[in-house]
């Protein structure tokens, strides 16, 4: 447990972000662009992809959404972010325990509220 937690601070240090820069929310399925290195969330890149191509009959591509990037994303350039789904997935057991350590906690004080 205490493992995760350490692990977690090493790589918010390092400015791994989990939230996805086109919808301002913690990522579900992490991609990374082979052209400029830049994490999204799978599904809004893809529908910013689609999006920016709609119509048109060459290769589907975005600008990157990153602020200063603007490189051409498409969707053969996306693959899976192992790490930061891993950080990902680390966070959700964190939150988890902690959820599980409060109610544990909350359970206490209403037992100790009763017996008043």
């Amino acid at each position: 447990e205490d493992e995760d937690d350490d692990e977690l601070e090493v790589l918010d240090s390092a400015g791994i972000t989990l939230v996805c820069p086109i919808t301002s929310k913690e990522m579900t399925e992490p991609v990374k662009s082979v052209v400029c290195g830049h994490t999204y969330d799978k599904e809004a890149m893809l529908f910013l992809i689609g999006r920016a191509d709609a119509g048109r009959n060459k290769a589907k591509a975005a600008k990157c959404p990153v602020v200063g990037c603007g490189r051409s994303v498409g969707v053969n350039d996306l693959q899976p972010d192992r790490v930061v789904k891993r950080v990902l997935e680390q966070a959700a057991r964190k939150r988890k325990r902690d959820e599980e350590d409060g109610s544990v906690k909350q359970d206490d004080e209403d037992d100790d509220a009763e017996m008043l």
